[in-house]
């Protein structure tokens, strides 16, 4: 029993309930809040490899990326109960979900550019000469072509 439980057992039923739903709410927040930090790591060390290698990373960081991405869910939709649950929760815990929230703005933001260094990557190196050159067109030769 943790030390909330206890007190929360000792308060009547009306109060107690929502004392523990502040106090999860609080709780769920801080997980939700670590959580970010580390997806935000792992997201800028893909930045990282992919701008300092010019290489794929390897399997085992795309598995590790992948395994965040359940857990990511499951703390938004703990969330998403909070927000609807109607509890009111203290100034504290909302200046950490905005910062939860920059946090996430920031990771899609790095996220796409490590998209865009991936198709860059995975595209295949065009050789000179393979390309067509395009060159500037001269306003002499085309008036002489088209007879104005």
């Amino acid at each position: 029993m943790t030390q909330s439980s206890a007190y929360c057992a000792c308060l009547p039923l009306h109060i107690s309930s929502s004392f523990a739903t502040i106090v999860n709410a609080e709780e769920t927040v801080r997980a939700h809040s670590a959580l970010c930090d580390e997806v935000l790591s792992v997201v800028m060390e893909e930045n990282r490899i992919l701008r300092s290698t010019g290489n794929v990373p390897d399997s085992g960081f795309v598995e590790r990326k992948r395994a965040l991405l359940p857990r990511l869910d499951e703390s938004l939709d703990r969330l998403r109960l909070i927000r609807e649950s109607g509890a009111s929760v203290g100034e504290a815990t909302r200046r950490q979900i905005e910062a939860a929230q920059n946090k996430l703005m920031k990771i899609f933001m790095i996220d796409r550019e490590n998209e865009q260094l991936l198709l860059k990557v995975s595209m295949p190196v065009a050789r000179m000469g393979a390309m067509p050159v395009i060159r500037k067109a001269d306003p002499g030769k085309v008036r002489k072509t088209y007879g104005s």
